[in-house]
């Protein structure tokens, strides 16, 4: 009782002064932080301390995550109908709990199928959970500023890359390996939860607002009206998923997914493969996680004033040659313009990835189109560390497979030039009379 009265002392404090939709971005972008537990930058960390203990090799370890991975991506449908049905508040409550309860269950793997579990409930609840939550309330916050909200999200993401592999290894090299997964977990709940439970609101007209700050006044009753009724506006999922539009966003999101995904997985060994000392591998991922959080703002506002289809095919031809680009790394000059074309593609894939479903499905089945959506970009990030992993144990290098991977974005780069905004089914049978 006492946590909603200050819920409700801090909403009418801040309202009286900016826009609350502000203050649900700030919040989701220290939660967006949080799902660090649940990325490949901070696992990637583990993997040497688990092939020692465990005595399990990287194409093992990778399967272990793949398989995880995909089990996680299969239950987004069902939890993004849950965010529909219950609101984001119960939600991100129960999910930044079982969070960290994943983060120590990962502390006390002990074989191969305890790992696989452990993998799947932190990129389940982390890199699944976590970030579609944020997304979907941020979407319902902002509608003609969504791009620029998306971006500033995003940089909770920037910062994580950089700073949760470097937290981790410090807890590794203070703790020991299974105790930083503990104190990984700790911080989760320290973050998520208080956030939660004070500031978040699941729409902003259930607290007597719209979209972007637009608050009704007498004066205005059927504008706000308007705006009310085109807020509750949006495709089902049932008429999105028959759309041409809905597969080709699907496969534009597998595509970097499963990319990114195998570029921070295998980052490290590839530079070291290349004769590249630890110390430049650590430095990539500082350069990634900054140059991301610098282009962020800029892409959001992009998205905002371009439109999306071109953004979205001149995104994935720079994935391209940035796969094409780690493979020539060969000191720390191509090391800072590698870590800086990916650090962009970040900011691009993290964007995208919480604003395109929105912008072309609209809002009020957000929850269940993104659940299905976010299912097929986590599937792809299952699938990105296989071909790596097995065609570095089949033929000791990593470049043959990453000039292949390459050619993947660019077919997403062909397709996406082409996208078009769907109609739904009134629509369509509006436009057939019409025509007929």
């Amino acid at each position: 009782m006492a946590i909603t009265q200050l819920r409700k002392g801090l909403f009418e404090a801040f309202r009286g002064k900016i826009y609350y939709g502000w203050i649900i971005l700030a919040a989701c972008t220290v939660m967006f932080f949080a799902s660090g537990p649940g990325q490949s930058h901070t696992f990637s960390i583990f993997i040497q301390s688990l092939n020692q203990e465990l005595g399990i090799e990287q194409a093992g370890i990778a399967s272990a995550y793949g398989f995880a991975t995909l089990f996680a991506a299969l239950m987004l449908p069902r939890l993004g109908r849950l965010v529909d049905r219950f609101g984001s508040f119960r939600m991100f409550l129960a999910v930044g709990t079982l969070l960290g309860f994943a983060c120590v269950g990962f502390g006390l793997v002990s074989n191969v199928y305890w790992l696989g579990a452990s993998f799947a409930s932190l990129r389940f609840f982390g890199q699944g959970a976590l970030m579609m939550l944020c997304a979907t309330l941020v979407a319902q916050w902002f509608q003609q500023k969504r791009g620029f909200a998306m971006g500033i999200m995003a940089m909770g993401f920037a910062a994580s890359i950089a700073a949760h592999p470097a937290l981790s290894q410090w807890l590794l090299d203070t703790l020991g390996w299974r105790d930083a997964w503990l104190g990984l977990g700790v911080i989760s709940w320290a973050i998520i939860l208080p956030l939660t439970l004070l500031f978040v609101h699941n729409k902003p007209e259930q607290v007597g607002l719209l979209p972007d700050g637009k608050t009704p006044e007498p004066e205005e009753d059927s504008e706000a009206a308007q705006a009310d009724q085109s807020a509750e506006q949006g495709l089902t999922r049932y008429e999105a998923i028959r759309t041409p539009t809905f597969w080709v966003i699907a496969f534009g999101l597998f595509t970097p997914a499963m990319l990114i995904t195998s570029l921070f997985f295998f980052q490290k060994e590839v530079l070291i493969s290349q004769g590249q000392p630890e110390t430049l591998a650590a430095t990539v991922f500082v350069v990634t996680g900054v140059m991301m959080a610098a282009s962020l703002p800029i892409v959001g506002w992009i998205l905002d004033r371009i439109r999306t289809r071109y953004v979205f095919s001149g995104f994935h031809i720079l994935l391209s040659a940035t796969l094409v680009m780690i493979n020539f790394v060969d000191g720390l000059p191509s090391a800072l313009i590698y870590g800086a074309m990916f650090g962009l593609c970040n900011a691009f894939s993290i964007t995208f990835f919480g604003y395109i479903w929105a912008h072309y499905f609209g809002r009020k089945h957000i929850g269940s189109i993104q659940g299905v959506g976010q299912m097929i970009g986590v599937f792809g990030a299952s699938l990105g560390p296989l071909p790596m992993g097995f065609a570095y144990d089949i033929f000791g290098s990593y470049h043959q497979i990453l000039f292949i991977l390459a050619l993947l974005p660019i077919s997403a780069a062909a397709l996406s030039f082409f996208l078009q905004p769907p109609l739904s089914e009134s629509e369509e049978n509006n436009a057939s009379a019409s025509a007929s």
